[in-house]
């Protein structure tokens, strides 16, 4: 049996009673945060964009919902809508050797199950199965296409759509090798788009598609169904070097999701998150600001500066893929929030002058999972720290008061108190809820005056 079958048989014949509670209840966390970045997401212009191409393509003839756009429409477009909101903040979940994993599948899955009228349980399930098939492929992927440019969250994450849209759409197991097949060939999202609006859209891209691969499939549409395998296929063309047996081995002895994600506490690209914990602390236990700063130094991986990869940023959205901006506002303003990414506080003259004074140094000899930062003062003091662990991530996970806190403070940009209230409730109790409509309800919010694509 080739990799295809094999990992489609998976989602397909998986007995729900299969699926671990810790599976279960980590799908959940990823839920509830993602929905707070979704909703966060429609107020950024990627956001109200995306929801305008979407109105403006089909009007409001359909049946799932766009997150806070007052409008419903097919799954595919939903999934293209939600998830590229989802991602707008950079403030999603990372892990699972995926890149985004909540982004990838989750808005194809709430997509399909609100379009089919499936319950919370299933929708749970089609989570925890769409990203191990995500999981399984990152695990077997080499470098090769991240060093050719491609996005790993939207490579992967494309075959976890699919499988997730496919588990709930009762597909079978020759059918779901025919959506992997397809969402061989929209695998896509190149690394030079990070910093602007089109890097979101991979993760709305990858929803988008993998619903449509698992709706052509079902209607009898052909493609390859060894599509990773196969001479000139998916592991051939966009991996380059991959291991098959990684991709499979002991599949079905537990899953990547019990491990948890890694919730984010800052909204930008996770490579700054342990350097911004470690200069929090050396903050906070000498007292430093950046009057205090002469020059930063942080050692660090030789492929970090792959990702981060804007020494000066000009806007917003490049400061989330700039280390040395990262550092700066942390110093200058005393923490990271949604506010520090828009032009405006990118281009302070304040904030150029202390990107200046920090110097990023990638050294071969650095461990990949450690960030020496040394700080020296204006009185000539060195003040210097190691730092390995990171707040959120799932050997440090965010407590439920601390996720419910993120949730809150996203969901507030769009929801009530007492709608933000109700949404944590559902979710908690969710695979006890026949129907999606009550959260959907909710999400869909208040119709906003279209703008943009019809001005």
């Amino acid at each position: 049996m080739g990799t295809t079958e094999t990992l489609a048989r998976f989602v397909v014949e998986c007995p729900a009673g299969a699926i671990s509670q810790k599976a279960r209840d980590e799908a959940r966390r990823a839920l509830l945060d993602v929905l707070g970045t979704t909703l966060a997401g429609s107020t950024e212009p990627a956001g109200r964009i995306i929801t305008d191409y979407v109105r403006a393509e089909c009007g409001s003839s359909g049946r799932v919902a766009v997150v806070a756009a007052g409008l419903r429409t097919s799954a595919s477009l939903a999934a293209l809508a939600n998830g590229t909101m989802a991602h707008a903040l950079d403030y999603d979940d990372v892990g699972l050797q995926i890149g985004h994993p909540s982004v990838a599948v989750i808005p194809a899955a709430l997509a399909v199950a609100e379009e089919t009228g499936a319950g919370g349980r299933a929708l749970i399930e089609a989570i925890v199965l769409g990203f191990e098939i995500a999981a399984r492929i990152g695990a077997g992927a080499g470098r090769d296409a991240y060093r050719k440019g491609y996005h790993g969250t939207s490579i992967y994450g494309v075959f976890g759509a699919a499988a997730a849209a496919g588990r709930l759409l009762g597909l079978s197991v020759d059918q779901l090798r025919v959506a992997f097949g397809i969402a061989g060939s929209e695998a896509s999202g190149v690394r030079a788009n990070f910093g602007t609006m089109t890097k979101p859209l991979h993760a709305g891209a990858c929803g988008r598609s993998g619903v449509m691969a698992a709706l052509l499939a079902r209607a009898g549409f052909t493609a390859d169904p060894n599509i990773i395998e196969t001479k000139v296929g998916y592991g051939d063309v966009i991996l380059g070097s991959y291991s098959l047996e990684k991709m499979t081995a002991g599949l079905g002895n537990g899953f990547a999701v019990e491990r948890g994600v890694d919730i984010k506490k800052f909204p930008c690209c996770y490579g700054n998150h342990r350097t911004l914990d470690g200069i929090f602390a050396l903050m906070a236990e000498h007292g430093l600001r950046a009057d205090d700063v002469a020059n930063v130094t942080v050692d660090c991986p030789v492929t970090l500066p792959e990702v981060l990869i804007y020494d000066r940023p000009e806007t917003g959205l490049q400061g989330k893929f700039s280390l040395q901006y990262n550092v700066a506002a942390a110093l200058v303003d005393g923490g990271v929030t949604r506010a520090t990414f828009t032009d405006e506080q990118v281009r302070r003259p304040r904030i150029r002058a202390v990107i200046d004074k920090v110097t990023v140094n990638p050294r071969e000899d650095c461990d990949p999972s450690l960030i020496r930062i040394q700080v020296t003062t204006t009185g000539g003091q060195v003040f210097t720290r190691e730092q390995r662990a990171i707040k959120g991530s799932a050997e440090e996970p965010l407590s439920r008061d601390e996720l419910l806190a993120k949730y809150r403070d996203n969901a507030a940009l769009v929801l009530s108190d007492a709608d933000i209230a109700r949404t944590i409730d559902i979710v908690d109790t969710l695979e006890a809820q026949s129907s999606l409509t009550p959260l959907t309800e909710i999400l869909v919010g208040r119709a906003r005056v279209p703008a943009g694509i019809g001005d």
